[in-house]
């Protein structure tokens, strides 16, 4: 059912039946090699420095949400979660996904822990995205998820994110945490996810499901910040470093390479002259610059991506 512009759910529930979820450890995409054991069990190697193996799957039948973000106020209506189409993507659903648990927490009363959430790609197009399931934690569920997807619930949720999250992360006292922390959506539970996860990434995504634009203020700050420290660490080096800004995106530039800082969610395969991005590039061509745009959320924490830029 479709219950905002850009948020839409699939409830498994929704008729007292449940879904089956299925969880696969890939040992980080590395695979898991073992050795059989006479008994028929399977005892993992200490080195696993032999190629091949295979990753360990879990099912259980537990209540579930499935969360479709689509006909969002971004470029191609989706979020890509292929690193060619969007730098950003696959952190920012991430990001949204770990919100959606603090939503909950605060909707329904319930410890974070509670339920999980994660990612399952899907196409739109030529677009691979993906889309975020929601599931209770205990085996035959506990009615979390199927509740969340009754009524305005969702809706009311990511409100909860985008309005009262987003007064909290964005408050003077929550500055200090760049990314993330465990004010915000950091746990020991998510910690493999903790170099994705972004409150402002998260905060992004909750507005456009809430068929709003995302606040471009949000980050102005950080990549007003990383073209400063930038242009201090590098001066040295690379000798005369401007800084400025140019249709709304703060640049650093040297000799006639410039480098835009862009925003997390703007495409990176995005060939249009219309959107932010092109009218950026093209003003500084059209000053006889030769101009490029880079997500500034990475490079805010790898500012060695600008330097090698402007080496180009």
């Amino acid at each position: 059912m479709g219950v905002s512009a850009g948020l839409w759910c699939i409830n498994s529930d929704a008729e007292g039946d449940q879904g089956k979820l299925l969880t696969i450890n890939t040992n980080g995409g590395r695979l898991f090699q073992t050795d059989r054991q006479p008994d028929g069990s399977h005892i993992v190697r200490e080195d696993p420095t032999q190629p091949g193996g295979f990753g360990i799957g879990d099912i259980r039948v537990t209540d579930a949400l499935m969360i479709v973000l689509a006909r969002l106020d971004i470029e191609g209506g989706v979020v890509p979660i292929l690193e060619r189409q969007s730098t950003s993507g696959r952190a920012a659903l991430y990001s949204f996904a770990e919100a959606l648990r603090r939503g909950v927490q605060a909707e329904l009363d319930v410890d974070p822990s509670e339920v999980t959430v994660g990612l399952q790609p899907r196409r739109a197009g030529d677009v691979v995205t993906a889309g975020i399931y929601v599931a209770d934690q205990l085996e035959n569920g506990a009615g979390y998820a199927s509740e969340l997807g009754r009524g305005d619930r969702l809706v009311r949720v990511v409100a909860r994110i985008a309005d009262d999250l987003g007064a909290i992360w964005s408050a003077a006292s929550h500055q200090s945490c760049d990314s993330s922390c465990p004010d915000c959506l950091r746990s020991y539970d998510n910690r493999h996810l903790h170099p994705m996860l972004d409150w402002r990434l998260a905060l992004d995504i909750a507005e456009l499901a809430l068929g709003r634009r995302a606040s471009a203020d949000r980050w102005a700050p950080i990549t007003r910040r990383t073209t400063e420290q930038f242009a201090d660490a590098f001066s040295d080096s690379l000798g005369h470093i401007e800084v400025g800004k140019q249709a709304g995106v703060s640049f650093v530039a040297h000799g006639q390479r410039v480098v835009g800082l862009g925003h997390p969610l703007w495409r990176a395969d995005s060939m249009s002259v219309t959107n932010p991005r092109g009218v950026f590039v093209a003003s500084m061509t059209g000053n006889g610059r030769i101009a490029t745009v880079v997500d500034g959320r990475l490079a805010a924490a790898f500012p060695e991506k600008i330097f090698r830029e402007l080496q180009a």
